[in-house]
């Protein structure tokens, strides 16, 4: 799997400049893991029992999420063998598709 695009500029920036800035300090070794996971998985089974994954239901489907820390999720969306459209924050109180958008 390759990240192709991010909704998120902290992630964006962290994985291609290595700027952390928009990161919680607390959360940059597993943000690192997970976008390192998410690069090198080749199929959504590969994240099954790691970091709470789950996709989303209904109208959300097709949108995946990994937990970094309490409520700060990455969320994703999959088309193998690339993961697009990352995000990096607290999604609760939101609707998914609100911060995710229509897809790519």
């Amino acid at each position: 799997m390759a990240i192709v695009s991010f909704k998120s500029k902290a992630l964006r920036n962290f994985l291609l400049k290595n700027d952390s800035s928009g990161i919680k300090p607390e959360h940059v070794k597993k943000v690192d893991t997970i976008l390192d996971l998410i690069n090198e998985s080749e199929k959504v089974k590969d994240f099954r029992g790691l970091y709470r994954f789950h996709e989303y239901k209904g109208p959300d489907k097709g949108i995946y999420s990994l937990d970094v820390s309490g409520n700060v999720r990455i969320l994703f969306r999959f088309d193998p063998p690339d993961a697009f459209d990352l995000w990096y924050g607290d999604p609760h109180g939101e609707q998914i598709r609100n911060i995710m958008g229509s897809g790519k």
